[in-house]
């Protein structure tokens, strides 16, 4: 490590830092590989030059602009009141999310209301579909198949949306202490809080969700965009090479209203059965 200072040079500002550190994250996502790679690192008062790995490189940085002091916008308001009004009446934060605040009403309205591939697909695709269809491919066991319905929730709460997924662990957050939060971090903090209020216990995403997901998305690439290279399956997604999308063809897409009332009916299924087996238990 080696380290360059120059006495007669003003420090940088933290606003300055900020971006730069940022910067160097973003680029870094372009990096394949385990090589080794040299990395600029600001602090204000020196240049800081390391040879890290790529897969550590966006650790990292995101270590170092967590603790840039960078100024934010004051907007007259104390932490409690950064809080988004919701269908049913609540007020959700998102940076501290409880069981309390959370209704299956108001992610049902959320999920029906938000779609799928940043809203570019050549028909529109609501994400509560989307978690129907992913809630009746994981098996029998109603647990599972919650987890399923529920894996997109945070989306409908966080006041994010459906962020594609290349965004979520690029897209930094201030919280309202002043630390910053990757979107992807933040939806996994609301997911705890959704999983707690469901009666589940918090798990990250079960690989036969993770499964059905992928698939489901494969399925929805070949028939949701007019485009023959599309058509011709999933090659033309780098990120879908290899998933077996499932056989049947998407026909017509739910309207947000039908969907948020078949992600309600499916919710209320899942939760009867749920409560049915933990009797006979």
């Amino acid at each position: 490590m080696q380290h360059y200072r120059n006495p007669a040079r003003k420090p940088m500002t933290t606003q300055k830092t900020r971006l730069v550190v940022t910067r160097k994250i973003r680029e870094s996502f372009t990096v394949d590989g385990p090589a080794s790679i040299c990395v600029d690192q600001f602090d204000g008062r020196r240049r800081v030059r390391l040879g890290v790995t790529a897969d550590r490189c966006v650790k990292i940085l995101r270590e170092e602009v967590a603790d840039v002091d960078a100024p934010r916008r004051d907007d007259g308001k104390d932490a409690d009141e950064r809080g988004i009004f919701t269908l049913t009446g609540r007020r959700f934060f998102p940076f501290k999310p409880t069981p309390e605040t959370i209704s299956i009403e108001d992610i049902a309205h959320g999920l029906a209301g938000e779609y799928r591939w940043g809203n570019q697909s050549s028909r529109r695709y609501t994400v509560a579909e989307h978690s129907v269809a992913v809630s009746t491919r994981v098996g029998d066991d109603p647990e599972l198949a919650m987890r399923g319905l529920l894996h997109d929730a945070p989306e409908a709460i966080s006041g994010m949306h459906d962020c594609v997924g290349p965004m979520k662990s690029s897209v930094m957050l201030r919280e309202p202490s002043g630390s910053l939060i990757s979107l992807a971090d933040l939806e996994e903090r609301i997911a705890c809080a959704v999983q707690r209020w469901a009666g589940l216990c918090y798990l990250p995403m079960p690989p036969e969700v993770a499964e059905a997901d992928r698939r489901e998305q494969a399925r929805e690439y070949r028939d949701l965009f007019d485009d023959p290279v599309r058509n011709d399956g999933c090659a033309a997604l780098p990120s879908l090479h290899g998933v077996v999308p499932y056989p049947e063809p998407i026909q017509v897409p739910w309207p947000d209203a039908m969907a948020e009332r078949k992600f309600l009916r499916r919710f209320a299924e899942l939760k009867a059965a749920i409560n049915r087996r933990e009797s006979a238990a």
